[in-house]
């Protein structure tokens, strides 16, 4: 019934889905039938106003021609006066003209030769000029002669004066005793001479004693590095840390480590107590066989774990690590806090005093958590967590007094006094020495729980534990002391080469001083010399150049009265040159302005003629261009006149015959309201054409939508009635809801106390609820664990948990829901696979106490391995049974081969020969 319900109503939804989209498309269909109504009326009276504007404008058309025709007459007959006065004014203008040239051919020859005499007469000007020139040169060119004579004076005053001044200030002649500047730098050149020699003797003190310097740096260097190299070695013996840190970055898990520890000391800032880790870094034994028992006993996980002293600091690594993903999933973090839930303490088990008066005369040499320095906190979760504190240790004597307790009550007893239902032991055998170095351990595991039941008998399970090698090895100290030594040694070395060293640089900074000193007194002579030299030739030169410049002087006095003499007579002659060249431009400067003077007459007349002319050749013009243009108006108007006249009958024929909207009484109102202008109606047409292009005709369209209208009345109604009857059951269960969910919750709550409890012995926590539906068919159960501490229980899913963790949880649910749904058998298949040892060694125990007893259905575990020594494995209703697969595995009275040989051959016989061998 609830099915059918369902279908009506999805149906009925189908159907008002349907409609819903098709009554847009119905709407849209409407409202193109409306815009075609619409475009239908706008043609009809588009072609009709077009008509009444052509006839309209065919009309006007017709008065305009008439008009222009009208003015093209009359502007005709304005253009031959016109023309008659424009052929008298050209024939006075031509006689004008004539007169006109001929004054002005003369006076333009006047013109030529006026310039010309300008001309000479600007030449002879500019001749005169020239020699005043010449004439006022003579007596500048003096004068600069006797600046330049007065320069050179000055200039060998000035280097005589300076060449007195350097002798005053160096040794002057008085001090050396010379009598002249020769015999100065003679005297000079003598000391040069007398200290080279020491000169050349410091260079080469200092060439040695750099040599020296040399050697004992190159001595030295070879003992500084054999004492860089020696603290290296030691460094690396002694930096343990570095040493794991580099083996912990082999692996993928030690380098989330790696990762985790750099951020955790770079925001130091933002936790409340230091964050110690990873374990593997911070915990150290002293001894190597020590720490073969911790890493036996310690799990992998707890060795890539930091701890946390505070809830806010724990907090943040969490968020951390979960926002980073896939990045540390091998990254754990414990709480060592107090409100932590220790697993053991060594004050739950046995007391140090105890273990000193009664398990050390078994052999046991103490707990696992006296080998351990680190700090507190990481100490307490060790304790915590791995039970450090709870594991005893010891040799042969300790193995023999273990193997003796099963079936000695009293070394029982002293192993699990009151209070203590079991203990972890460790046994190192065949110990062999090589140097500090611990070779060859080989360490057994025993693990003693005495039973809560019967009569507390004790199972112990037996195994062989294996160092992990997470620790490292440890400091070699004497080989440390070894290269203490040889440092100290070879800083002895450097020392007493340093003071060689000093010496010899002490003894290359004196030489280098008398060096410099010579140096000095040597360059100070030659500076002197060269100064002497150079006053000497500057105050020769200078002399020199004074006397040059007075002879020149003397020399020019001489040439200046012979050229003036030469430059008078040339200056008499351009003179009367030029009078000549200015009487001559006199005259015909006269001549050109009578001329001039006889041409005005005749070029005023002329000028007024050819005005007269321009002016009546312009209004024949424009009357001829007023002519032209009445004549092309007068037909460019006709031509519209017949052609607007043909564009009215075609319009008029086109309204009459092709106007959709016919008879047109019909639509006389709605054509009416229509605009009384063409763009008017073409944009109404435009819109109305394009609003109906985007609507898509479908012609079927109405028809599936009455079609769909009936189905849907028709599913409606069966609705109605589903809904009637369906109010009637849903009254009948309500009635037995109540007893069966009171039934159901009361069940759930055995299996989360057994699931929970299971999930415990976990060291996790575990949780089953109810998923409610609308309908009972949905509801479900859904289970949530979390396997750390602190963390929010979660859904068990793939993408949260890991495979282990989704296996050990779906076999301790189906270990507490098998107690509520009873079967003669059970079977799981590899339940075991990818959990670690504790968990498969609970989940196998737990399988064991759920399916043994009387009452216990039958429960199969098929796996490809088990574990040894696994707890329950001796229980009288526990079998193993191996299967074994080939041909080779049963007795030679069973001959699989022969068998499967003879199975061949009777498939590739033939039906007669197989009936024949059936006959014999």
């Amino acid at each position: 019934f609830s099915r059918k319900k369902h279908g009506i109503e999805e149906e009925v939804e189908k159907l008002r889905e349907k409609k819903a989209q098709l009554e847009p498309d119905k709407q849209r269909l409407e409202k193109r039938q409306e815009h075609l109504k619409t475009i239908d009326l706008c043609i009809t009276r588009k072609n009709w106003l077009e008509f009444e504007e052509l006839r309209a404008q065919a009309r006007e058309d017709r008065e305009r021609a008439k008009e222009a025709q009208d003015e093209f007459t009359e502007q005709k007959a304005k253009i031959e006066p016109l023309q008659a006065k424009l052929n008298d004014a050209r024939s006075s203008l031509s006689l004008f003209k004539t007169r006109f040239d001929k004054v002005v051919n003369k006076q333009v020859h006047s013109q030529e030769k006026s310039d010309k005499a300008f001309e000479d007469l600007e030449a002879a000007k500019a001749q005169v000029e020239e020699v005043l020139d010449s004439i006022q040169n003579l007596g500048s060119r003096r004068k600069k002669l006797e600046e330049k004579a007065a320069i050179s004076q000055a200039k060998y005053d000035k280097k005589l004066k300076e060449m007195n001044d350097y002798l005053k200030k160096a040794p002057t002649m008085a001090q050396t005793r010379k009598e002249s500047i020769d015999q100065l730098i003679a005297y000079f050149k003598q000391q040069i001479q007398e200290k080279r020699q020491p000169y050349n003797d410091a260079t080469n003190t200092e060439r040695d004693a750099d040599q020296a310097f040399r050697s004992a740096k190159l001595a030295l260097k070879e003992p500084q590095a054999d004492l860089e190299r020696l603290r290296n070695e030691r460094d690396a013996l002694t930096n343990t840390e570095e040493l794991r840190l580099q083996e912990m970055a082999r692996t993928e898990a030690g380098n989330q480590c790696r990762l985790m520890r750099e951020w955790i000391n770079k925001n130091k800032g933002a936790f409340i107590q230091t964050v110690y880790g990873p374990c593997r870094l911070v915990v150290n034994v002293q001894q190597s066989h020590h720490r073969a028992l911790v890493e036996a006993h310690v799990a992998n996980w707890i060795w890539h774990s930091f701890v946390c002293q505070t809830k806010r600091d724990y907090d943040t690594c969490i968020e951390y690590a979960q926002k980073c993903g896939e990045q540390f999933r091998m990254v754990n973090f414990l709480l060592a806090s107090n409100d932590s839930t220790p697993q053991s303490s060594s004050s739950q088990l046995w007391s140090k005093e105890y273990i000193e008066s009664k398990l050390y005369p078994l052999g046991v040499q103490g707990i696992l958590s006296d080998l351990v320095t680190c700090p507190p906190p990481v100490l307490k979760a060790l304790n915590d967590h791995a039970g450090l504190n709870s594991a005893l240790f010891g040799e042969n004597n300790l193995q023999m007094n273990l193997d003796r307790a099963s079936d000695d009550q009293t070394i029982a007893n002293l192993l699990l006094p009151r209070g203590v239902d079991r203990y972890v032991a460790f046994i190192l055998k065949h110990q062999q020495q090589r140097g500090k170095r611990a070779a060859n351990i080989e360490i057994i595991r025993y693990q003693a729980i005495r039973s809560r039941y019967a009569r507390g008998d004790i199972s112990t399970l037996i195994g062989q534990a294996y160092q992990k090698n997470v620790l490292g090895e440890p400091s070699d100290e004497t080989k440390i002391n070894e290269l203490t030594m040889s440092i100290t040694q070879a800083e002895q070395i450097i020392q007493d080469l340093s003071d060689k060293f000093q010496a010899a640089n002490q003894q290359k900074v004196a030489a280098k001083k008398l060096v410099e000193k010579t140096k000095k007194d040597f360059e100070t002579s030659n500076e002197t010399i060269k100064k002497l030299t150079t006053a000497k030739s500057e105050v020769a030169s200078a002399k020199r150049m004074a006397e040059t410049k007075k002879r020149e002087l003397a020399d020019a006095d001489k040439e200046e009265e012979r050229d003036r003499k030469k430059y008078q007579k040339q200056l008499e002659a351009k003179i009367q040159a030029a009078i000549r060249a200015a009487q001559s431009a006199a005259s015909f400067s006269h001549q050109v302005y009578s001329d001039t003077a006889k041409a005005t007459a005749p070029f005023i007349a002329k000028s007024f003629c050819k005005q007269h002319v321009d002016r009546l050749q312009r209004s024949v013009e424009n009357a001829k261009k007023a002519l032209n243009e009445y004549e092309r108006k007068k037909d460019e108007l006709a031509q519209a006149f017949r052609k607007c006249k043909e564009k009215a009958l075609v319009a008029r024929k086109i309204a009459e015959e092709q106007s959709p909207c016919t008879p047109l009484e019909d639509y006389e109102e709605q054509l009416n309201n229509l605009p009384t202008s063409v763009e008017a109606v073409d944009q109404i047409l435009e819109t109305e054409q394009e609003a109906a292009k985007i609507i898509q005709d479908n012609p079927q369209l109405l028809e599936q939508y009455n079609d769909l209208m009936q189905k849907l009345q028709r599913a409606e109604k069966q609705y109605e009635d589903l809904e009637a009857d369906a109010e009637t059951r849903q009254a009948n269960l309500d009635k037995i809801r109540a007893p069966w969910e009171s039934t159901l919750r009361n069940a759930l709550i055995a299996l989360r106390e057994k699931f929970s409890f299971y999930m415990s012995r976990l060291n996790a926590r575990g949780d089953v609820e109810i998923a409610a539906a609308p309908t009972y068919d949905k509801w479900g159960l859904v289970i949530k664990v979390a396997f750390r501490d602190g963390a929010p229980m979660s859904k068990l899913e793939a993408h949260v948990q890991s495979g282990g963790e989704r296996s050990i949880s779906t076999i301790m649910f189906l270990m507490a829901l098998q107690a509520h749904m009873p079967s003669p058998f059970r079977v799981v298949d590899e339940i075991n696979q990818g959990m670690d040892e504790t968990n498969e060694r609970i989940m196998f125990k737990r399988i064991v106490l759920n399916s043994t007893g009387p009452t216990a259905p039958q429960y199969f575990l098929i796996t490809p391995k088990l574990l040894q020594n696994l707890e329950g494995l001796d229980h009288p209703d526990v079998r193993a049974l191996i299967v074994f697969n080939g041909a080779y595995n049963l007795d030679n009275q069973f001959p699989i081969t022969s068998f499967l040989d003879k199975k061949r051959k009777l498939e590739n016989m033939s039906e007669d020969d197989h009936n024949a061998m059936t006959d014999d």
